[in-house]
Order: structure tokens, then sequence, then C-alpha cells
């Protein structure tokens, strides 16, 4: 079973997001709760959040990792409150020192901006997929968390426009916020 860890920006809305998406994924027994860890950003000190995430990746164990954020970022990366960001180059860095299969969802504007800084430090396609919620330089509201969880709340399909470009790399696998309907 995989293990998922949810990251939480620095408002509320963020973590009720980061909570929903904890419970769909052991509702649909994606993961178990013990291993469904859910972070805030907001009042833990940046090396602690390091540290935990680094934790998390470098674990000796195979199980895929699901990595999702939920919050504000900007080109340079995520935004852990109004003042600190964890940034993309040490996110990537990040990504190197394990050895596990990881996703990340990266529910956030400018969330692509987050590939350039993969494809610079050679994180390996193989190990990694990543799902964008906008392209580098757009903002979005809502994000595509919302999208999946008021679907699934709901009890119908999300349906994706023939816009969507998906692969099996994570430079050309992301959902564009354009492409949600």
């Amino acid at each position: 079973m995989s293990h998922a860890v949810l990251i939480a920006g620095n408002a509320r809305r963020f973590v009720d997001t980061a909570q929903n998406f904890r419970l769909y994924l052991v509702r649909e027994k994606l993961v178990t709760p013990k291993k469904a860890r859910l972070l805030t950003t907001v009042y833990v000190a940046e090396e602690m959040f390091a540290y935990r995430l680094s934790s998390a990746i470098a674990a000796k164990i195979t199980e895929p990792l699901l990595i999702f954020f939920s919050g504000h970022g900007n080109e340079l990366g995520w935004a852990l409150d109004d003042v600190r960001i964890f940034s993309y180059h040490r996110l990537a860095k990040t990504l190197l020192a394990g050895r596990r299969p990881v996703t990340i969802v990266n529910d956030c504007c400018h969330a692509m901006a987050a590939v350039k800084e993969f494809k610079r430090l050679h994180v390996s396609p193989e190990r990694l997929s990543f799902i964008a919620a906008a392209e580098a330089g757009e903002t979005i509201s809502g994000g595509i968390a919302e999208i999946v969880l008021n679907s699934w709340k709901q009890g119908r399909p999300v349906r994706f426009s023939s816009e969507l470009r998906w692969g099996n790399r994570f430079d050309d696998h992301y959902y564009s916020s354009s492409a949600v309907k």
C-alpha cells in the first residue's frame, strides 16, 4: 500500500482541502490512515518541514509515495507562509536523495514551474510523476483538488476536455487548469 504526505499551505481552505484529500485517499483504500501524513506549513520551522518531507522521500521502502501540495505557490516554489518559500530547487534536490517512486500533485499557482528545476537537476522521470494545476506563469483559483473532491462528493466522474495532455514522463504528464471542465 502506498504512502501519502499531504501538505497544507497557510490558509484554512488549504488545510480543509488537504484533509478532504486525505479522507478521499483513505475511503478509496489507496492509503491507510497511518500512511497518510498531513503537514501544515504555517508555524513550522522551515528546516523541520524539509526534514519531514525528506524523511518521507528517502525512506528505505519501495512503496510509492504521493506528495500532495495545496497552497500558495509562485515561480520559485511553495509558500510556507506569507514570507517563507520552500523552493522547487530544494524540492528537486530532496527528490534526488530518495529512491522510491514519487507522484507529486502540485495544486497551486505557477505549479508547472517545478518542472524546470526537475529537469535542471536531472530528477529521473522514471521515478517521478507530476500533476500540476496550472502552467508555470498561470494563476488559478480552486485548483484541481477541489474539482476532483467536489466530483467525488457528488458521485460523478470528473470530465476532462481534449486539451488535457498526459504521458509517462513528468515533462509532459500534467493537467492544465484550463483543461478541466
